[in-house]
């Protein structure tokens, strides 16, 4: 088909269709035996979370409620099973409930999906942090075109798939792939990231290898510049790899390691400003002597930072303790190198860089908007160029997994297209969208409402789309093919 027709009848259905909403509507007639729908989508029970639902809700009209809810019983017992066969082919069956809960959906198929509010307020944080961002930037910055700008002259939206898990897609847009700024980038990649650790972490075990998670920081004070404590780390840090007692204990005991940078912020009247560290994985032999090592490493590593300038306390400076249980095996751990910087939260009046982003967005004042933007371009400046998450060399190869690119993962290339539901001149495109308004479109987009997708195109004046790419080239090859 060509152009849509402008003058063609609206479907209202963006507002009508809405999953989320707890509120028994008064349209509907009482049928406590029966799923509740409205307009062809089902209303969630009361006590469950949207996402939850979203992800098991049933698509026949004759569901009944008992049903329903024999449906999540038999989905948990079904994790529950594969939980405990992980835990028994790696020698330790302890503590599953941590994993799999007694109530609701099992955590596995809890996080399957990521909740409209969250989505929402990602691109919030999106535009805040562009928002700070531009005095010191160009224009041309891939920060400040990161999931906004339309690579080509049309924008494609569809519904995907990610690990059985509904999601969409809007490209080609640009990606700036910066894990420490970018909510959304940094999400799509530190996801895939816990997916890879996660992955080595269970073949390390299947060849009989322990994981080991060491802690590294140093002492700060509230007029440290955070600029020059990572460069001051990133020297000790190079300093005290190259030391050779690190290195005899490192090639005697251990095969790999992860490294993953957290940056974290004190607001507290006892707090000392900035606070870097860094979380370890390391991979190795079983019975290593940790609290030894724990030793020598600390030593080694205060050495590193006097040459440097910086120090640390004993007991502080360097922490190793064992990956014991199959909860730090299989998803503390993972998360805790991956996701530190995307979903953590600080402890007491800390924050990570996300977080206060967070706060900024759902503050009415401007003196907290404006203090936490000049955070954010401090943030930015030293952080630019350095990398969150390192593996060491040949780590993939070594364990048999399968490695993806930040771009592959920031762009969502790897997902399985469903359906195309919208393409969207670029130029309109441009002129009509913003953050927030993307952000609904990507939820519209992740249900498949194509109807709701064109009314939303309509009233922000958007007129200029069709159904699908085949459509749009041939359109384009009419005017302008020749």
């Amino acid at each position: 088909m060509t152009k849509t027709n402008l003058n063609a009848k609206k479907t209202k259905s963006s507002g009508e269709t809405e999953l989320l909403s707890c509120s028994q509507p008064s349209e509907v007639p009482e049928a406590p035996d029966k799923i509740r729908w409205l307009h062809g989508m089902p209303v969630i029970p009361l006590g469950m979370r949207p996402e939850d639902f979203f992800d098991l809700a049933p698509k026949a009209m004759d569901t009944t409620a008992s049903d329903f809810n024999r449906m999540i019983e038999r989905m948990i017992e079904a994790d529950r099973a594969e939980f405990e066969a992980e835990a028994a082919a790696l020698g330790n069956i302890g503590k599953i409930q941590a994993i799999v809960g007694n109530e609701g959906v099992s955590g596995r198929r809890a996080q399957k999906i990521i909740s409209r509010e969250e989505v929402r307020l990602r691109y919030k944080m999106m535009q805040f942090i562009k928002d700070s961002l531009r005095p010191i930037c160009s224009w041309k910055a891939p920060v400040l075109n990161c999931s906004f700008t339309p690579i080509g002259d049309h924008v494609t939206i569809s519904q995907t798939e990610n690990d059985d898990k509904p999601s969409a897609k809007v490209g080609p847009i640009v990606h700036d792939r910066n894990t420490w700024v970018c909510p959304l980038c940094s999400l799509n990649i530190a996801v895939g990231r816990a997916k890879d650790i996660r992955e080595i972490v269970w073949h390390a075990k299947k060849m009989d290898y322990e994981c080991y998670h060491m802690t590294i920081t140093m002492s700060h004070h509230e007029w440290d510049r955070l600029d020059e404590m990572l460069q001051d780390m990133k020297g000790a840090l190079t300093d005290f790899w190259g030391q050779r007692v690190v290195k005899k204990w490192f090639k005697s005991c251990f095969v790999h390691r992860v490294s993953a940078m957290e940056i974290t912020k004190g607001f507290d009247e006892y707090s000392n400003g900035w606070h870097p560290h860094l979380h370890i994985l390391l991979i190795g032999n079983k019975n290593t002597p940790y609290d030894v090592l724990e030793k020598d490493y600390t030593d080694e590593w205060i050495k590193a930072l006097k040459k440097h300038g910086r120090d640390a306390k004993e007991g502080i400076a360097l922490q190793i303790k064992p990956c014991d249980d199959i909860e730090n095996y299989l998803t503390k751990l993972p998360c805790e190198i991956a996701l530190n910087n995307v979903t953590k939260h600080g402890h007491g009046e800390h924050m990570t860089f996300f977080q206060m982003v967070v706060k900024a967005v759902q503050s009415n004042s401007s003196m907290i908007q404006a203090e936490i933007a000049e955070y954010v371009r401090e943030y930015y400046k030293a952080t630019k160029g350095l990398h969150q998450l390192q593996m060491s060399r040949g780590i993939y190869a070594f364990f048999g997994v399968e490695k993806q690119s930040d771009k592959e993962l920031a762009d969502q290339s790897t997902e399985k297209v469903i359906e195309e539901l919208l393409v969207v001149d670029a130029k309109e495109w441009r002129s009509r969208m913003d953050h927030s308004a993307i952000g609904e479109v990507w939820l519209m987009a992740r249900r498949g409402e194509r109807e709701s997708l064109k009314d939303f195109f309509e009233e922000r004046g958007i007129y200029t789309y069709w159904d699908n790419e085949e459509d749009y080239k041939r359109w384009r090859n009419k005017f302008y093919g020749g």
